[in-house]
């Protein structure tokens, strides 16, 4: 019975990949688990995280860039302090935040339906001008605004729209990530 874990940050990452990502993974593991570690203590990701690399258990660890890191590899090594005992090649980065990937599976046609500006590469998207772009929508609760998002997602657009987003997705479906010891 195959089973993959996915660490989230938090319920915007964790409505996303419900949405978008779930059902696909849905297909290929028998078993999806979700863990959102934002408000965990580090000594429980820890524990979490020892427990997948000791029972070789495939996961992957989503994680925004954000805007105080200056590369990946400064991202991942502070995801490493963060979540301790997480492999480098179970990590994944959101370029630039959650949002941005909200963004990115929105055609022209969807964009102009919420009255919101098409952007062909949402990867420099942050959660701040993402903030700004719902405030020019039609009014209604941010949670709705993201729920609306996805149900007219696509994530062959949302490849195309965000170079993060293909890299996890290719990651997700074409080899699995497995625990490292």
């Amino acid at each position: 019975m195959a089973s993959i874990h996915v660490l989230l940050e938090g319920p915007d990452d964790d409505r996303f990949f419900r949405s978008v990502l779930l059902p696909e993974l849905a297909k290929a593991y028998d078993n999806v688990r979700t863990y959102l570690y934002a408000r965990k203590s580090r000594k429980d990701r820890a524990k979490y995280v020892k427990t997948l690399n000791e029972s070789k258990q495939a996961y992957i660890v989503l994680a925004d860039f954000d805007a105080k890191d200056s590369c990946y590899g400064k991202r991942k090594s502070r995801l490493r302090k963060d979540i301790p005992r997480a492999g480098d090649t179970n990590m994944a980065i959101v370029r630039t935040e959650i949002e941005s990937w909200y963004l990115a599976g929105m055609g022209r046609p969807e964009c102009e339906r919420l009255q919101i500006p098409y952007h062909p590469n949402t990867e420099p998207i942050s959660k701040e001008e993402f903030e700004q772009m719902r405030g020019r929508a039609e009014p209604m609760p941010r949670a709705e605004f993201m729920v609306t998002m996805l149900d007219a997602f696509s994530a062959d657009t949302a490849k195309r729209q965000n170079a993060s987003f293909g890299y996890v997705w290719d990651k997700l479906f074409s080899v699995p990530p497995s625990g490292e010891p």
